[in-house]
């Protein structure tokens, strides 16, 4: 399960973790926007996803910066002390 969910054990775990997030949520938009855009030029649904999905890749998009933005001031994080047990 670690490989989908890692363990936040101190703050070189949390910085990996999120920067996987960055890369999986920028992953997403970009797929998204992609199918969207496609299905605007072919005017049919790809993957399921209308122009509409241009909204959903907005969100993943939005969710990638505000993860990239935090990566460089984990040390920061009000959960950091919370989550590895009191031992940063």
């Amino acid at each position: 399960m670690a490989w989908y969910w890692p363990t936040i054990e101190d703050e070189s775990s949390a910085e990996h973790a999120t920067k996987a997030a960055v890369g999986v949520s920028g992953f997403i938009a970009a797929v998204t926007a992609l199918a969207a855009v496609l299905s605007m030029v072919y005017h049919k649904p790809i993957l399921g996803l209308d122009r509409l999905g241009l909204v959903d890749a907005v969100i993943f998009a939005c969710n990638c910066m505000a993860n990239f933005q935090r990566v460089p001031s984990l040390g920061d994080c009000r959960f950091a002390h919370v989550s590895t047990g009191g031992r940063l």
